[in-house]
């Protein structure tokens, strides 16, 4: 009987996954992709992927900016074409494993028209020709339709770059039980990077999908050794493995009383 206990704790020992974390002046931390990117604790955020920045018709892309965006004309522009279907693939792959999408919206003006975004933040964008304003309940404040929310995702309209300023995101991950936050979107040295230092700041871990966010030269230079860093292949992996491990267990039959 000795023996048979022994050899279960082995076998247990060899199923289980090592998870290396690493203790930093008393603290536990997270180390390995199986923990940042366990579907139990993450949700996915989508920032900023709106018509008036990704589509053909928003007003940084088409032709004449006075004229009205014509949304039938609609086409994701030609950079951001793969990262799209990346990040397609990955929420499909989220929602299929129970992870909460989230999408973070830049508002500049609300409906009135009363602008929402100004001093410092507007400040970044003073050597620029011409900048954004996108305006609430508007087409070009929308999240492109490729990667649209579905029924019941919830949507934080911001005014600020970091997806937590004065907005309810904290408490909506807290009520989730979310600690790993999979970064999303447009800009890598951007939005994506002032929500990555916001959630860091909470005592949240904020991880890079490198296909799934622009500016790679930026994450290869500032980001690369400060915030974990996945494709978007690494992650999928890690919940596909999840969803065998569910399904094995719930095929197992439950013993009679």
């Amino acid at each position: 009987m000795k023996q048979i206990f022994a050899l279960l704790t082995i076998l247990s020992v060899i199923a289980s996954p090592a998870f290396a974390k690493q203790n930093v002046n008393g603290v536990e931390v997270l180390t390995e992709i199986t923990e940042l990117a366990d579907p139990a604790h993450s949700a996915v955020i989508v920032i900023d992927m709106q018509n008036e920045i990704v589509s053909t018709q928003g007003g940084y892309n088409r032709p004449e900016r006075s004229a009205p965006a014509d949304p039938s004309k609609h086409t994701v522009i030609p950079r951001f074409k793969e990262q799209v279907e990346h990040m397609r693939l990955l929420l499909q792959a989220a929602r299929e494993s129970g992870v909460p999408v989230i999408y973070a919206q830049y508002i500049h003006r609300d409906q009135s028209g009363r602008m929402i975004v100004n001093g410092p933040e507007c400040w970044t964008h003073y050597r620029e020709p011409w900048v954004s304003c996108a305006v609430a309940g508007t087409w070009e404040a929308e999240t492109i339709q490729e990667l649209a929310p579905q029924a019941g995702e919830i949507t934080i309209k911001k005014g600020r770059g970091d997806a937590f300023y004065n907005t309810y995101l904290e408490d909506l991950l807290r009520e989730k039980g979310v600690t790993n936050l999979i970064l999303t979107g447009t800009a890598g040295g951007g939005c994506v990077f002032a929500t990555a230092m916001g959630a860091m700041e909470r005592g949240y871990y904020p991880v890079y999908v490198s296909d799934c966010v622009d500016q790679p030269q930026f994450i290869q230079a500032t980001i690369k050794g400060r915030f974990p860093i996945y494709r978007s292949d690494e992650i999928l992996t890690v919940w596909q493995s999840a969803r065998g491990k569910i399904a094995s267990q719930s095929a197992v039959p439950k013993r009679l009383p």
